[in-house]
Formats: C-alpha cells, sequence, structure tokens
C-alpha cells in the first residue's frame, strides 16, 4: 500500500510544527503563510490552494493543502553553468585576478607556496 504522502512532505509538517491532518481556519493559515486574509481568499477563489468546503460560507484547511501550496509556491531562478571545456589553457594573470578576488601580488605569492 502506498502512503499518502512523501517522506519530504512529512519532515517539512515535523519542522514546521503542523500536522499533516491538522484542521486550520483561513486566518490562521494566512498567519502561517504569512500573507493577509485577502490573499487566501483569492487564492481559494481562483482554486490555487485546496482547501475543505465545510459550509456555504465557512472553509477551513488541512495542514498538508497548506503544505502543498508552499511546495507548490516555489519558485527559483535556475542559473546554468558554463560550457565545461575538456581542454585546458592558460589564462592571463588579469583573469585570475577577477575570477579568484585576489590582487596580483598574492596570486604570485601563493603560485610560489605550490610549487
Amino acid at each position: 500500500m502506498n502512503k499518502p504522502f512523501t517522506p519530504n512532505l512529512c519532515e517539512l509538517a515535523n519542522s514546521m510544527g503542523i500536522a499533516l491532518y491538522q484542521r486550520v481556519t483561513p486566518v490562521e493559515s494566512s498567519l502561517f503563510l504569512r500573507c493577509p486574509l485577502i490573499e487566501i481568499e483569492k487564492l481559494q477563489k481562483k482554486g490555487n490552494i485546496e482547501f475543505i468546503q465545510i459550509t456555504k460560507s465557512q472553509t477551513e484547511f488541512f495542514g498538508f493543502q497548506l503544505l502543498n501550496y508552499l511546495l507548490n509556491s516555489i519558485k527559483g531562478h535556475v542559473v546554468s553553468a558554463p560550457p565545461v571545456s575538456s581542454r585546458e589553457r592558460i589564462i592571463r594573470s588579469k583573469e585570475v585576478q577577477k575570477l579568484t578576488g585576489l590582487s596580483r601580488t598574492t596570486v604570485w605569492r601563493s603560485s610560489d607556496i605550490t610549487e
């Protein structure tokens, strides 16, 4: 039988102090997600976050729904590494200084140590 939640989600819940099946009001959700209550309501109307419809006007969230929203909201800027060249090359001292942030004297001093 498959477990309903991934180990990562369970670990996240433990580290953030929320039970996966804990019921949370929209006000508590806004505190947990650190955003205004109006934003929680907008997310619900747009269908961007799952919630429990208790009555026609009352909603709540399970802890796992808030965590899933957080995990799905992760955005990142991926910086691609420059292509790796298999051939070695000699670089000028100015480029070494630029790459390392060291002064010319420090570069030459450290090259004496490595020899």
